[in-house]
């Protein structure tokens, strides 16, 4: 079996200092919602020059390029099956997909979606993400737990058993079989964008979510809970629920908004 690597997980944190910088903030953002990943410094450099003046606005750029670059939109496709399910999507796959131009964010919400139909398909990504982390089959108790929490992409599944793991070091510890799901605000898992108060209003619109009164729930993974499955709080204080009604909040007031998963990258296949 393929080792998987973390590369990233999709994030963007409101605070509420150093705003110097909001079309690049601009930039990154719909990036993330568009392809599943940050921009790199060439990407900065274009768009900066092309002064955007919404994320809408980019994001709506982003999608008609995925239509135009087949290798763009394959590259999307094949991180939203690796963040969603925890595998390479197979040629049939790309094949169903890449007529159209769905976002990284719209893909992940259609894996999503897809597993919580189909049970025994997301009982293979809460494997894989036990064999990734933990190097180990789930117990059978770990199966009902994870499967009683709602349906979760495989990359907030393995941060949430990092988390886990990092709280409890022992090769001994007993495993996940009840309490809330928790993940760590500072998991190596996660990497974050800070945007200003203006930029996260912009988001919000880009992922048709509204003003949530300064909080941002969570979008492109799937709830990261399903309705009565309960929260995934982590363990600086936030409180990371999915988007059947709960929001993103640390305890400083801060906002967290999940444009996904995370890119776990297959070694040797690229990003």
């Amino acid at each position: 079996m393929k080792k998987i690597l973390p590369t990233l997980v999709l994030s963007a944190v409101f605070a509420t200092v150093g705003f110097a910088d909001v079309v690049s903030q601009r930039i990154q953002a719909s990036y993330l919602i568009a392809f599943g990943r940050g921009a790199n410094s060439g990407e900065l450099t274009y768009w900066k020059q092309q002064n955007p003046r919404s994320v809408s606005a980019l994001v709506a750029g982003h999608t008609q390029y995925l239509s135009q670059d087949a290798n763009t939109h394959r590259a999307t496709i094949r991180r939203s099956y690796i963040d969603a399910l925890g595998r390479e999507p197979n040629e049939g796959e790309y094949k169903h997909w890449m007529p159209g131009s769905d976002t990284y964010t719209q893909l992940m919400k259609n894996h999503v979606s897809w597993l919580s139909g189909n049970p025994g398909e997301y009982e293979s990504v809460i494997k894989r993400s036990y064999r990734f982390v933990f190097n180990r089959p789930p117990s059978g108790d770990e199966l009902k737990y994870w499967r009683k929490q709602g349906t979760i992409s495989y990359a907030i599944l393995v941060a949430a058993h990092d988390t886990w793991r990092k709280a409890n070091p022992s090769p001994s510890a007993p495993g996940k079989t009840s309490g809330t799901a928790t993940l760590a605000g500072s998991s190596d898992f996660l990497a974050s964008v800070v945007v200003s108060g203006p930029v996260l209003q912009e988001a919000q619109a880009a992922l048709g979510l509204g003003s949530t009164g300064g909080n941002v729930l969570a979008a492109g993974g799937g709830p990261l809970v399903a309705a009565g499955g309960g929260n995934l709080v982590g363990n600086d204080g936030a409180s990371l629920v999915g988007n059947d009604g709960a929001s993103l909040v640390g305890n400083d007031g801060a906002s967290l908004v999940a444009a996904g998963g995370m890119n776990l990258v297959a070694a040797g296949g690229g990003n």
